[in-house]
């Protein structure tokens, strides 16, 4: 067993002192309870992508070189040489040795590879090692806004080192280029992180001349020495001196020509010089080249049952093929082959074979259950040119499939689609999928627009069945900008253009937003009546996403209105049924909304929970507005919770999503926020200027309703503080507001309070 694969047997991470621990007569006993050592603590996390190395002949004085490198105040180290030379093997084998006390990020570029994909890994790899607040702004955003991320690696500094690993960095596009050149660079001048490059061209291809001499070392990889060639091709099995001495004089000590020709069985000097061109392809059986094949089609490192399925090549083939060194394993147990090789074996594919692929690629994941695999079905149907059946699958899906995968992932994806060679119904699916991506990732002007130029071509290709939901997505645009008149007419629109008969799902959605914007202006009574009118058009139709989100918005309006035990049962049942319908979008708003009914109910624990699990799945989708929501109510909870040390970074967080949402009751809410915090960790006069620069927001852009709940609980804050004349003045304003807006439940709230000094809620806001 590889001291490596030791960690991802057990539940939980182990070090090294710990397995030692466990031996018993010579075995590994993993039945014992592993009890960490005193003073011992969990090594720093590895990507996955982190190539497998068994073992590492000679390379002393290179190990040093890295060594002293990553202990010297140079930033920036770049390794280079020839292809195949042993650069990836080299930084992989000295991690896995060495074990450097940093935690490590490898990533593998490609032409394709692109900036937002590169800090979408690099966001979630933050989220791995505890780091939030940067991989939450990495997740969500797409695009790195230095300045931001500057001040929040100053708040919110890694506990260990960060080694950023970025392989084949000669074949990097432009974008990719410019974004180490540039924040990556100036995170590691300011020794943030360390950066290791891996590159066959030199160091002036990647990075400007004139950083090199103070921010960037320079490794060269040669040969290996005589020596440890003998010690290559005596570990594969060769005995004969003679063949040995011809072989490492012809190789010139490339580690590769030595593995490739041992594996080959010809150590003539003459077979040397063809074996990466020719004599390794000629010598492929038929299935050996297919699982080869396969493997090149694939973004990412595929687990040996995904070949196995493709290709169908016979058991054994993949362990056949890493006897020969012509795959590597990485550490999270996939499998992929040397670049040199596939490159190889790409230029010989033909279009035609390339399509054949793809397309069994695509039957292979679609095939599986899980969203991200089932989209990764989706990309291999568009490079197998077949944009009319992957178009027919998201058609089919609905919102299920977006609503469940990485927003990022949706985004380049449907980039690449050149839509003047897509039908017109085509056009229509892809045209909605990419305003869905951009509303989800927060760019709801663009959104918009999108929405817009989506309804053109409807029109044009008779699609009208369609422009309702497109209308009604409009319209919850126009709802999250605090744009209520204009949303109020979206929905009617959608009313008119639909057929509630023949669309039963779609009507109960727009029946939903009609009952949010009435609930946003105050009309609890009407915004109740349309959402049970919603969720009986949902369960009529069986739509088990329309009918959770129904449901979650009834409860709310019923939490509202003062029901709030009957709020909570609508909003548990909302989960249940958003748990069945394999929406992760939906668990996550359930999760979000379920825990603002338990806070209404003073239920500040259970609603931490809920945030924290909500919270999770929307940062793992990279939905930027359930992002914001559940870390503002998280922040509310702690809040609550008295928990005011833990509450300052969520809250900054929470502000610093919601200026990218650019909604501005949203923001102004935050402030009463910050006023409560500031007034828990005794600072009366910053939190009293913090509720007035919150409440005069709130006056111009929010509704009454959240305008009355915001003075009411500013006032019980002032009340609580003993002044009673301020917190009077602020009751009365909110009386006055929901005595017009007919709200009982709030009025007898706010009766409650007057005169009498209380603790008082923190208000939340709905997602």
């Amino acid at each position: 067993m590889a001291v490596a694969e030791i960690p991802t047997l057990p539940a939980q991470r182990i070090d090294l002192t710990t397995v030692v621990s466990l031996i018993r007569e010579g075995r590994l006993d993993l039945t014992r309870n592993p009890r960490r050592a005193y003073g011992t603590r969990t090594p720093p996390p590895w990507s996955g992508n982190l190539r497998r190395v068994e073992h590492l002949f000679g390379r002393g004085e290179e190990l040093r070189r890295l060594d002293a490198w990553l202990s010297s105040r140079t930033p920036a180290l770049v390794v280079t040489g020839l292809p195949g030379i042993g650069k990836t093997a080299l930084v992989a084998g000295w991690i896995q040795r060495r074990r450097p006390k940093a935690s490590v990020f490898a990533h593998e570029l490609h032409r394709s590879t692109t900036a937002a994909a590169l800090l979408a890994d690099l966001g979630g790899f933050f989220h791995e090692i505890g780091i939030q607040s940067q991989g939450s702004h990495l997740l969500t955003t797409g695009a790195l806004d230095f300045r931001l991320l500057e001040r929040m690696l100053d708040r919110d500094p890694p506990r260990a080192p960060l080694l950023l690993i970025l392989d084949n960095a000669d074949r990097a596009a432009p974008e990719v280029v410019r974004l180490v050149r540039g924040p990556i660079l100036a995170l590691a001048r300011r020794r943030q992180l360390k950066l290791i490059l891996i590159s066959r061209r030199s160091a002036e291809g990647i990075l400007r001349a004139k950083t090199l001499p103070s921010v960037v070392d320079v490794l060269q990889i040669g040969g290996l020495d005589p020596a440890s060639a003998v010690a290559v091709l005596r570990s594969e099995g060769f005995t004969s001196d003679p063949a040995i001495r011809s072989a490492v004089a012809a190789a010139r000590g490339h580690p590769m020509l030595l593995r490739l020709a041992a594996a080959g069985g010809t150590l003539r000097p003459e077979g040397l010089r063809a074996i990466l061109a020719e004599r390794v392809l000629r010598t492929l059986s038929r299935p050996e080249r297919r699982a080869l094949e396969t493997i090149c089609i694939f973004r990412r490192p595929i687990p040996a049952y995904g070949i196995h399925r493709i290709s169908r090549a016979p058991a054994g083939i993949v362990e056949d093929l890493r006897s020969r060194n012509l795959l590597e394993q990485t550490v999270a147990g996939g499998v992929l082959v040397h670049d040199i090789l596939r490159d190889a074996l790409l230029d010989r594919m033909g279009p035609a074979r390339l399509r054949g692929l793809h397309l069994k690629a695509a039957a292979y994941c679609l095939a599986l259950r899980d969203a991200p695999d089932r989209w990764e079905g989706i990309r291999h149907l568009l490079a197998a040119g077949r944009p009319e059946r992957a178009a027919a699958i998201l058609d089919a899906e609905g919102s299920t499939l977006l609503d469940s995968v990485f927003v990022n992932d949706v985004r380049e994806l449907l980039r690449n689609v050149d839509p003047t060679r897509l039908t017109l119904h085509t056009a229509c699916v892809f045209a909605e999928a990419r305003a869905d991506s951009l509303r989800i990732l927060g760019h709801l002007g663009p959104a918009l627009l999108q929405y817009q130029h989506a309804i053109r071509e409807c029109e044009r290709a008779r699609r009208l069945a369609r422009i309702p939901r497109l209308v009604r997505k409009m319209a919850f645009i126009e709802r999250c900008r605090n744009r209520y008149p204009k949303a109020l007419g979206y929905v009617v629109e959608a009313l008119a253009r639909i057929d509630p008969r023949q669309d039963p799902a779609e009507a109960g959605e727009i029946l939903r937003e009609t009952g949010l914007v009435e609930q946003a202006l105050g009309e609890l009574s009407r915004a109740g009546d349309h959402l049970s009118e919603a969720v009986d058009l949902a369960t009529e139709a069986s739509d088990l996403g329309s009918l959770a989100r129904s449901l979650l918005a009834l409860g709310s309006v019923e939490t509202q209105r003062g029901n709030r035990e009957e709020g909570l049962q609508h909003n548990l049942e909302g989960l249940r049924i958003a748990e069945r319908s394999g929406n992760l979008t939906e668990v996550a708003r359930a999760h979000i909304v379920v825990g603002t009914a338990m806070g209404e109910l003073r239920r500040f624990g259970e609603s931490l929970h809920h945030y924290e699990k909500g919270l999770a799945i929307a940062k793992l989708l990279g939905n930027l507005r359930l992002v914001a929501y559940g870390t503002m109510n998280r922040c509310a909870a702690l809040l609550d919770l008295g928990r005011y040390a833990e509450a300052g970074a969520p809250l900054q967080e929470a502000v610093g999503l919601v200026e990218i949402l650019e909604e501005r009751d949203t923001l102004a809410f935050l402030r009463i926020y910050e006023g409560q915090w500031e007034m828990g960790l005794s600072q009366w006069s910053r939190a009293v200027r913090a509720f007035d620069r919150g409440l005069d927001e709130l006056r111009k852009c929010a509704s009454p309703i959240d305008l009355a709940r915001a003075l009411k609980e500013v006032g019980g804050f002032h009340l609580t503080q003993g002044e009673v004349a301020s917190g009077e003045r602020y009751l009365k304003e909110a009386r006055a507001i929901a005595r017009k807006a007919r709200n009982e439940a709030l009025l007898a709230e706010i009766d409650s309070l007057s005169g009498v000094p209380s603790v008082q809620d923190t208000p939340r806001i709905s997602a």
